[in-house]
């Protein structure tokens, strides 16, 4: 695990979210991360939930391909992406989690590895007690239901 960090690894989710111009974020929350998109990490298995979400018509992201999209986002956003190392593949399977979703262990274990905050509304990355989560009481509003 990295120490000293102040970053914030963000999930699927608020990715998109942000990406779409942070309508449906908490207020506030879109220039939080604003402000330290140099300590936002965004996990790879990220993208490719992205792409598969797009390849199935769930979303549908502009341009010529997921690649060239996200692409994009990140040029734009200047968030940083969080390489999936073998020492996070391997976290994502010695963590004690309570389901087998493996995109959310991944994420958790970005998080967990980078000592990072993580910011999700998915309930079950937040009620992991091995990991640090962004302080969401600022942001008072209620987060829009996942779809």
């Amino acid at each position: 695990m990295s120490s000293g960090s102040s970053k914030i690894v963000i999930d699927t989710h608020i990715f998109l979210w942000y990406a779409l111009g942070g309508g449906q974020l908490k207020p506030g929350v879109a220039d939080h991360l604003h402000a330290r998109h140099a300590d936002v990490l965004v996990p790879t298995i990220c993208l490719w939930e992205i792409a598969v979400l797009n390849d199935k018509g769930k979303i549908r992201l502009a341009g010529r391909s997921p690649y060239e999209t996200i692409a994009k986002i990140f040029k734009q956003t200047q968030f940083v992406p969080a390489p999936l190392t073998a020492p996070i593949a391997l976290l994502s399977r010695a963590l004690p989690f309570i389901h087998e979703d493996p995109a959310d262990r991944f994420i958790a274990a970005t998080a967990y590895h980078h000592d990072a905050e993580l910011l999700t509304v998915d309930e079950k990355l937040v009620n992991l007690p091995f990991l640090r989560h962004f302080d969401q009481a600022p942001f008072s509003e209620k987060w829009p239901a996942l779809s």
